[in-house]
């Protein structure tokens, strides 16, 4: 008998979604101009899909309880979770059936296998890393910056392409420091960043701010303090944040001064 092969999945692609949901994405980033990183968020009756292989590193933050049965190792098993389960499914491997028993909510967030090595190249070889799989864990961080990806989508789609590349670097490094096969030492001097490394930050995100053409609008400002906000929820340090003002003023086109 022919075996079945896992369905493909491309982020890229919306229509490789089509022979999984019943139902079409709630909320979707393919037309907000992200690159590196893609949401899509959804909310179905209870439904079955196939094995599956993701294009990008994927990961899936439950947004309603979870009771499913997940084929592992040739056998159904049940599966119970809670809103705010995470699950981690690496690029280009295989993802277990699972048939859904109830209603289920997700935020899906795609991450280009690309940011992940650029990430790791500071730090070891990049050809070297693996994601491990993880069916269900408990992860604030990445379930704050999944409902903080979504909330901006859903309020400002149009200038969300700053806020998306920012929390795309901080979910690489998250990963690779948390699920990585081989733990990685990403160099980062005692206290915080280093000074090089805030400016280059800081420049960064001026540059794109210019090209997105948002640097006068309240809604820059909004979008500077949300970005601060998981920025200090990530590197744990105050010191960072003096730092990164005092190192990010700025002379506009008109002469006058700006500070973040």
């Amino acid at each position: 008998m022919p075996v079945d092969r896992p369905l493909q999945i491309d982020a890229l692609h919306t229509n490789s979604f089509n022979p999984l949901l019943p139902k079409p994405p709630i909320l979707s980033s393919q037309l907000a101009g992200w690159d590196r990183l893609h949401l899509i968020y959804h909310r179905q009756s209870p439904y079955s899909i196939p094995e599956t292989v993701p294009a990008q590193h994927t990961i899936n933050i439950y947004t309603t309880p979870v009771l499913a049965q997940v084929k592992i190792d040739g056998r159904w098993q049940q599966r119970s979770g809670m809103v705010g389960d995470i699950g981690i499914f690496p690029a280009q491997e295989v993802v277990s059936a699972a048939e859904f028993l109830q209603e289920l909510g997700i935020v899906h967030l795609y991450l280009d296998p690309v940011s992940l090595s650029n990430v790791a190249f500071e730090s070891i070889d990049p050809d070297r890393i693996e994601l491990i799989q993880q069916l269900q864990v408990r992860d604030p961080l990445i379930q704050q910056l999944g409902l903080s990806l979504k909330q901006e989508l859903e309020t400002s789609a149009t200038d969300s392409r700053l806020y998306a590349e920012s929390v795309a670097t901080m979910l690489a490094v998250h990963l690779l420091k948390r699920y990585s096969v081989r733990q990685p030492i990403i160099p980062v001097p005692t206290g915080g960043l280093s000074n090089y490394s805030l400016k280059t930050l800081c420049g960064l995100s001026w540059s794109r701010c210019k090209s997105f053409n948002i640097t006068r609008s309240g809604r820059f400002r909004v979008l500077l303090f949300r970005m601060a906000t998981i920025f200090r929820a990530f590197m744990g340090t105050a010191d960072d944040v003096a730092r990164w003002r005092s190192a990010s003023q700025y002379t506009a086109v008109d002469g006058s001064s700006f500070s973040w």
